[in-house]
């Protein structure tokens, strides 16, 4: 181990108020969490290490990666890849963001399979997609295919969630003044269900109870 020196001032830093700013040999050399320093067990007079004071650092850079993702966390459920890809935007290294996800799903902070579901049950509700995009959305994301096959098997008939879908735009083919118009409104419907992900055996389904008058809004 490499000795620095010792600890001669802790100081309290005027800007920020729960943060320290530790001084070996009357040298500035690392700003910390008052609470952090604390639990640390940080002194004046103590003899301090290269290997401390990395220590310390890392440790710093940890708390404030995990408040980070905490509060990113606060507004919606995300995924391990969105959170790590947001700790890398925030200047975060790579070895701070893996204790960071380590200690947000041992908190239960992030949950892969749950937010699968959960984001499988929102497209079906809400935002009613093909299975293809949200497989697609959820690869994305970083979700293994194990959890998305998993969080697929919540999802309903496809041809029932395509008819949602549509559901409050097939009017204007009651106002259709011809058959040419008809069939025009018809295939804008097709090619709208294909942009949402459905597959053409779903979009063929839906499609022909148009046709036959079997599907009203």
């Amino acid at each position: 181990m490499t000795v620095r020196g010792r600890i001669t001032a802790i100081q309290p830093q005027k800007a920020y108020p729960d943060r320290v700013s530790l001084f070996v040999n009357g040298e500035y050399v690392l700003g910390i969490r008052r609470e952090l320093a604390y639990h640390l067990h940080i002194r004046e007079g103590q003899l301090v290490t290269e290997e401390d004071l990395a220590a310390w650092q890392h440790a710093e850079a940890y708390a404030a990666a995990r408040d980070l993702a905490v509060k990113y966390l606060a507004g919606q459920a995300r995924s391990i890849q969105q959170v790590v890809d947001y700790l890398r935007r925030k200047g975060i290294e790579t070895d701070v963001a893996a204790d960071t996800i380590q200690y947000l799903e041992t908190s239960g902070y992030l949950n892969e399979a749950g937010y699968a579901e959960s984001f499988v049950n929102h497209r079906m509700q809400s935002k009613p997609r093909g299975k293809r995009m949200i497989r697609w959305e959820l690869q994305q994301k970083g979700i293994s295919e194990q959890l998305i096959d998993k969080a697929l098997m919540q999802y309903e008939d496809e041809a029932e969630v395509a008819r949602r879908l549509i559901s409050k735009k097939t009017a204007k083919l009651q106002q259709a003044e011809n058959a040419d118009e008809w069939r025009d409104i018809q295939r804008k419907l097709g090619r709208y269900l294909m942009s949402k992900g459905f597959s053409l055996s779903t979009i063929r389904i839906v499609m022909q109870e148009l046709k036959q008058g079997r599907f009203t809004e």
